[in-house]
């Protein structure tokens, strides 16, 4: 089991109904942030798991993981039917959220749920899109 938090980490190890899975091997945990790491250090067993190193399938579920991942959405526009062999325009999606109501009374009251709409947006790119000048662009996805 991986967590980004020390915390979680430490409660799975002193969980009295984990400690047999722990102790027998069947269950390892790892402090893991899975946008930075690339590889796992078990705490229990002290392996390393890493690209290529796992001989045996593993079990993995990925709850509340995705969620917490930044995402990058696009858009691709087909090129205009005069222009045959021309490409599409890739454009980047801009995703905001809000109420349907133009003014909110409340800002914090729990019926707005009820009214928030997504809302998107799609503008040009160009083709150095993942540059590192931003922070949080990473040089895999370049």
């Amino acid at each position: 089991m991986t967590d980004f938090t020390d915390e979680n980490v430490k409660f799975w190890r002193e969980h009295p109904q984990l400690k047999q899975y722990f102790d027998s091997g069947q269950m390892d945990c790892a402090i893991f942030d899975a946008v930075a790491d690339r590889q796992l250090n078990l705490i229990h067993s002290g392996v390393t798991l890493e690209m290529n190193s796992v001989k045996n399938p593993l079990c993995i579920v990925a709850n509340y993981l995705f969620d917490t991942l930044c995402h990058d959405i696009f858009q691709v526009h087909p090129a205009p039917p005069d222009q045959p062999g021309a490409l599409g325009q890739l454009k980047e999606g801009l995703v905001s959220v809000g109420s349907r109501q133009a003014e909110e009374k409340d800002p914090l009251d729990p019926e707005i749920i009820k009214r928030l709409d997504n809302h998107y947006r799609y503008d040009d790119i160009t083709d150095d899109y993942y540059s590192d000048k931003e922070d949080g662009d990473h040089t895999d996805l370049q």
